[in-house]
């Protein structure tokens, strides 16, 4: 099940950002964060800046990475042992976020700088749960990590946006994606301090 890189994108360029992610989340060598390098750049891949238009036009006669990503989820088949405990890592994950969101949103009164750092590290994380739960929607399994998505949300959106307001601006170019290209996930729009509203 194991991607390399060539695998997942191909002759594309990435932005510096997103490579340096892919690169660690596939150093991990467990099926979790290959899943997470693969829902990345599924997810917020784009041609980069200053790219001409022959080569940006040789490049959408290609795969793109969102689709060798999706392709190499589909052809990997994974069996449903192989779901279940890439699933179960993800929510033990987001238990751990729901707790330490209550103690980011403490930290704020204390440190702000240090409270940041960690909020920053909350909404990533969120994210990276989130490029999994685009993989599985990929091969008809999503409902394996919604419910436990949809409770994380629940119980913690409100509670952590009001938290980046009391911090202000939040400076990851991650983030930054996120709010540009999936304008509708709220962690997003965390980074301006305040829950900016998706453009209709």
């Amino acid at each position: 099940m194991k991607p390399t890189k060539g695998v997942l994108v191909g002759n594309n360029k990435m932005e510096t950002w997103l490579e340096m992610e892919v690169n660690e989340w596939l150093s991990i060598n467990i099926p979790y964060g290959d899943c997470v390098a693969a829902g990345l750049l599924a997810r917020l891949w784009r041609p980069c800046r200053g790219m001409a238009g022959e080569e940006l036009r040789r490049i959408y006669e290609q795969e793109t990475p969102r689709g060798r990503a999706v392709a190499w989820f589909k052809s990997a088949n994974p069996d449903q042992e192989t779901v279940r405990k890439i699933v179960d890592h993800a929510v033990t994950l987001q238990i751990l976020l729901r707790d330490e969101c209550i103690e980011i949103s403490h930290a704020a009164e204390l440190d702000r700088s240090k409270a940041s750092r960690y909020a920053i590290r909350w909404l990533l994380e969120r994210d990276h749960l989130e490029s999994l739960h685009f993989l599985l929607s990929n091969i008809g399994m999503k409902e394996q990590l919604e419910d436990a998505l949809k409770l994380l949300d629940s119980e913690n959106s409100k509670s952590m946006s009001e938290t980046c307001m009391r911090l202000g601006k939040l400076d990851n170019v991650h983030l930054l994606a996120v709010f540009c290209f999936e304008p509708d996930n709220w962690w997003g729009r965390c980074i301006f301090g305040h829950e900016l509203p998706p453009e209709s």
